[in-house]
């Protein structure tokens, strides 16, 4: 028998229902009554943020570490739209964000009301309260706006389901005075969890798939983007197993494998991955099993990647290219577990199992800090169950140096490279880790001192929260990576100078004693750190201020620049012939 309650505790409670424990967000005059319902769902939690920008970057991370959807509230206009470019980044990288605005009542709406935040009018022309919706709509798989009673508990299970299903942000729109009315409890008899139907080509691809496993001597998979989002990890394992090919990953595809696996071959990215690691994936393979592809510039060392159709296969999220085939809507959860199920009757090809022979340097760990050797030192601060997320910046190219250990996640938005997203994302990470089965390990981030100015204010929430985070805190006086691309001696990459980050914690009000600090200007200190029984036991919040040479760039990053230029120099040429430009 259903009963009727408010939207907003309709709302929360579904969003409790599919596992979500925290809501993030900000207040604002038109969402406070719906913020009151967060408090009346048992286990639901209010994590303020510092600004809605931060918010969404910290349920961006909080989803890629939970498995969850991250969820924020933000006001009408000033909020919504200091949101937006989270919400970008979650729609163009595929992460679960539920974005929900509490807007200008219906009749503010309706009547074209002067009220604040709402746009400017025009002369006679009445202001518009619907114009930030439209720049919200091309950024979401699903927008929502509750106007009716009798339709807003279906159209927040749509939106639930949508966002669930496809690994996109939804946005929800929630005029102010539509919190409070009731809506029945019916839908709650049937659980949010939503499946891909399964296509009619599904055994076709399969089939595929085993054919050309039979066939071939020397097989890959290559794990990317959405092999990461949809937990593709166990199925690869599994066809790895199955088959003893080696797997390799890209950036975006990292922690899909994981990288102690007997079979993992190492980290692809075009032609600036570490010596050998092309000549695996590119040319000694007879066939390239791409798993969830996402053949973006950064992802694939400037567009460097070359690996020809005719031997490889693609199985995607929503679709499936079979030796340059396409089958549009074909789901690689399907396929693979189809693949799985008729391998051991049907497999017999030899494959040829020798090691890959990749070359990763061992670079000597003694002298000032430089970027090549700076990843291979982080290794030695992670153990299984840690998560390390590096910022858009020097670090995460250099990263793929870094090991990452047992059950554990490594993330960077290589994709949207958004600059500053990674700190509020560590935040976000480190309260969706309680969600996890690694709740007490540490999170780890490797930040610029230019990337952390744009959102160092969540380290506030860091600090209120106490919660085990490492900020490596790369000290080289300006955005060292616009330096590597361009104008290395120009002052538009050049910051505020001087800033003294070990004081951070201090100022954003950490008592004496809860945080810690430590500097490094040498590899043996920041050995020594590692090696530190206290600092590896502890539980709290931490920052090493890394002090590095402005002018030191990841070697990858010099390479992908190059590479980068000349493929874009090239494909512009390209494009102006075309359009009988000079």
């Amino acid at each position: 028998m259903s009963t009727e309650i408010p939207i907003g505790t309709y709302l929360f409670t579904r969003l409790k229902q599919v596992g979500v424990e925290h809501i993030f967000g900000v207040p604002g005059d038109f969402n406070l009554k719906l913020l009151d319902h967060v408090y009346n769902v048992p286990g639901l939690k209010w994590i303020g943020t510092c600004n809605e920008l931060n918010g969404t970057y910290a349920c961006d991370g909080y989803s890629r570490e939970s498995g969850k959807i991250g969820v924020m509230v933000t006001t009408f206009g000033v909020g919504e739209l200091s949101a937006l470019n989270g919400v970008s980044g979650a729609f163009a990288e595929n992460v679960p964000v539920i974005h929900i605005v509490g807007q200008s009542p219906r009749f503010a709406q309706q009547n074209n009301v002067l009220l604040h935040h709402s746009p400017a009018p025009h002369g006679l022309k009445p202001n518009d309260h619907t114009a930030y919706e439209k720049a919200s709509e091309p950024l979401c798989c699903v927008t929502e706006k509750l106007w009716d009673p009798e339709t807003a508990a279906d159209q927040i299970d749509n939106l639930i389901t949508q966002v669930t299903l496809l690994k996109e942000p939804g946005t929800l729109f929630v005029p102010a005075d539509m919190c409070n009315l009731m809506v029945s409890t019916k839908n709650f008899a049937t659980p949010i969890a939503p499946e891909f139907p399964v296509h009619p080509d599904t055994d076709v691809v399969a089939d595929a798939i085993i054919d050309a496993l039979s066939k071939a001597k020397r097989p890959v998979v290559l794990n990317d983007l959405f092999a990461t989002r949809f937990n593709m990890r166990e199925r690869t394992h599994k066809i790895l197993e199955a088959t003893g090919a080696y797997g390799y990953v890209t950036f975006l595809g990292r922690s899909s494998i994981n990288e102690n696996h007997p079979q993992f071959g190492g980290v692809y990215n075009g032609h600036v991955s570490f010596p050998g690691v092309v000549d695996e994936v590119e040319n000694k393979s007879d066939l390239v099993l791409n798993i969830g592809a996402h053949v973006s510039d950064f992802n694939t060392g400037g567009m460097s990647r070359q690996i020809p159709y005719e031997k490889t296969i693609i199985v995607h999220a929503f679709y499936a290219s079979v030796f340059g085939k396409n089958y549009d809507g074909v789901y690689f959860g399907h396929v693979l577990d189809r693949v799985l199920e008729r391998l051991p009757t049907t497999y017999k090809a030899q494959v040829d199992a020798s090691k890959p022979l990749i070359k990763v340097p061992n670079p000597e760990l003694k002298g000032a800090i430089t970027q090549a050797a700076l990843p291979f030192v982080i290794s030695k601060f992670l153990v299984p169950g840690d998560t390390l997320i590096a910022e858009t910046g020097t670090y995460q190219y250099g990263s793929r140096g870094t090991v990452i250990p047992q059950d554990s996640l490594y993330f960077a938005q290589y994709y949207y490279s958004s600059i500053g997203f990674a700190l509020p994302a560590a935040f976000g990470a480190a309260i969706g880790k309680t969600l996890t089965s690694n709740p007490y390990k540490r999170v780890h981030l490797v930040e610029g001192d230019g990337s952390a100015m744009m959102t160092i204010q969540e380290v506030a929430s860091m600090v209120r929260f106490n919660l085990p985070i490492t900020i490596f805190l790369i000290n080289n006086d300006g955005y060292s990576i616009e330096r590597c691309i361009w104008g290395p001696y120009q002052g538009y990459n050049d910051i505020p100078p001087n800033w003294k980050w070990r004081q951070l914690f201090e100022t954003f009000g950490a008592k004496e004693g809860q945080c810690e600090t430590y500097k490094a200007e040498t590899l043996e200190e920041l050995v020594a750190l590692s090696e530190n029984k206290e600092f590896r036991e502890s539980s709290k919040p931490q920052l090493v201020e890394i002090m590095m040479d402005k002018y030191d760039y990841p070697p990858v990053l010099r390479q992908s620049t190059v590479i980068g230029a000349a493929n874009n120099a090239y494909q512009v040429a390209q494009w102006s012939q075309l359009n009988g430009l000079k």
